[in-house]
């Protein structure tokens, strides 16, 4: 199965040594996206992978990639509608 460009990112990001080697899987993974978004790495409007689709690219549970959806979610980071992709919000000019 091909990666999407985000699976990659974010498995490149997990793998180092250095990355946050002592939190919860969750908390790696929205670290991980957190710092794409405020890095510029992943451009306003970007579509994100479903939670089900990230989780078996990743070969992490879903739960796991769904907590981490939430905590962006309730950081404003990303916003979704139930049964849809997540997008990253655009920016406010």
């Amino acid at each position: 199965m091909r990666r999407t460009p985000l699976a990659e990112l974010l498995q490149n990001e997990l793998e180092r040594q250095d990355f946050h080697p002592r939190l919860p899987g969750y908390k790696r993974v929205y670290e991980a996206i957190r710092s794409a978004i405020v890095n510029r790495r992943l451009p306003a409007g970007s579509k994100l992978p479903s939670s089900r689709d990230l989780a078996r690219e990743l070969s992490a549970s879903r739960n796991m990639i769904v907590a981490a959806y939430d905590q962006l979610q309730a950081e404003g980071y990303v916003s979704s509608q139930t049964g849809r992709l997540q997008h990253l919000p655009q920016p406010v000019v």
